[in-house]
């Protein structure tokens, strides 16, 4: 191969300008040339290599096989890949081994054959494949993780939906009869949109011979804390009424206070419930034409006449400690006394739809709720339900509901 060793040789030239490492191999297997890249890479002078067997340069575990690997790829002359589907490693005069890509060339000089091999080597870029494999590994393992947490989820989301309705069905039994209602108030008809399944406003209604109490209350919070709170408060107005059956209701509210007071221990401090509710109470004697009123920061409304005028409730919750943070076990209600004329439109309310903000920002309020109900009062009771819900979508439109809302109707007759 001195014809190659000339520096005029046409093929000398193109494998010194290769950026990769170049060997030229004879049919025996010697190497008879390397570039200057190749010598560099496997860390031989060219001196060296030139003239060593192939093998020199790969690995021992693999040096018995590949003579006849050789053998065959010089029957064959064509221009491929080795290792196709496998890794392939070279070694360097150190004994340190290195994976490698490695394409075979054959090629005819002065004719005789040889085999032109270039080697890449790829330590970077394994190393590069082995991070992308640990860390799609650690993904895939995150992603199953996350598929069983979600799977966990979903199992707890369902037990607690079913929950929620199970307890939704246990909170709308204690829900009077409309029907009912409507058989001893007239024209009475209600509003009544919770924000979640459950919610902590709720109405109730008792009827005692010819007078009839109805109440429109809104328990501390929404959801699932409003409707135990709402429990309790249903059950402390019951009993209060077996036990004081002619109460004015303002001394109602005054026990309604004391029990949820002592029910909820609120004596021992923060460390216990402060919960309780706001609440608009009314008694209705339809044969003496009679009204009593009393609220706990729920205000009365009265229609008639074109009009609207507002019974203002005592500015104090039921339950917990006063405004200023002191231990109230008794608070006193006022009791209004209030003369009714036939066709009056009496209206009881919760703050969600006065609080209710439309996609401005703006707040439902009093003017509103004015108008609302100047407009429902010559309408029959299933146009006044009607109206109600497209005055209050019309306001809210695609602003979220922030709270329970809740309005009930009826006319002195």
């Amino acid at each position: 191969m001195n014809a190659f060793e000339d520096l005029e040789h046409p093929y000398k030239s193109i494998v010194e300008a290769s950026p990769n490492a170049l060997v030229l191999v004879d049919a025996d297997g010697s190497i008879i040339y390397l570039n200057k890249i190749a010598a560099e890479l496997f860390q031989y002078s060219r001196h060296e290599l030139t003239g060593e067997i192939l093998e020199t340069i790969i690995p021992i575990c693999f040096r018995s096989s590949h003579p006849s690997k050789r053998q065959r790829f010089m029957q064959f002359e064509e221009t491929r890949r080795m290792g196709m589907g496998r890794d392939l490693l070279a070694l360097r005069k150190d004994g340190t081994e290195f994976p490698a890509e490695i394409g075979l060339h054959p090629l005819k000089i002065e004719n005789s054959r040889f085999i032109l091999a270039s080697v890449i080597d790829i330590t970077e870029r394994k190393k590069i494949e082995n991070d992308i494999l640990l860390k799609n590994k650690r993904l895939a393992e995150l992603a199953e993780k996350l598929h069983n947490t979600n799977i966990e989820l979903e199992n707890k989301n369902r037990d607690i939906n079913q929950s929620i309705e199970y307890a939704h069905k246990i909170q709308h039994s204690i829900l009077p009869d409309i029907n009912e209602i409507q058989n001893r108030l007239s024209n009475f008809h209600i509003y009544f949109a919770p924000k979640d399944i459950i919610g902590g406003d709720f109405y109730w209604f008792y009827q005692n011979k010819n007078e009839s109490y109805i109440a429109a209350i809104d328990c501390t919070g929404h959801s699932v804390p409003g409707a135990m709170i709402s429990m309790i408060i249903y059950s402390l107005l019951n009993e209060i009424m077996l036990k004081n059956i002619n109460s004015t209701t303002g001394e109602i509210l005054n026990n309604l206070h004391k029990g949820l007071y002592e029910f909820l221990q609120q004596d021992k401090g923060e460390a216990y419930s402060q919960d309780g509710c706001d609440i608009s109470l009314c008694k209705m004697n339809k044969e003496k034409m009679e009204l009593q009123f009393s609220g706990a920061r729920q205000d009365l409304y009265l229609c008639q006449n074109n009009s609207v005028s507002i019974i203002k409730a005592t500015p104090n919750s039921i339950g917990g400690y006063s405004m200023i943070g002191k231990k109230e076990p008794e608070r006193k209600f006022e009791t209004h006394f209030i003369p009714t004329t036939p066709n009056m439109l009496i209206v009881m309310t919760t703050d969600g739809i006065l609080d209710q903000l439309n996609e401005r920002d703006e707040v439902f309020g009093h003017k509103q709720l004015t108008n609302l109900i100047l407009g429902n009062y010559s309408l029959s009771v299933d146009e006044a339900v009607k109206h109600t819900h497209e005055v209050i979508d019309g306001w809210k439109q695609n602003a979220s509901q922030q709270d329970d809302m809740m309005m009930m109707m009826f006319k002195c007759t």
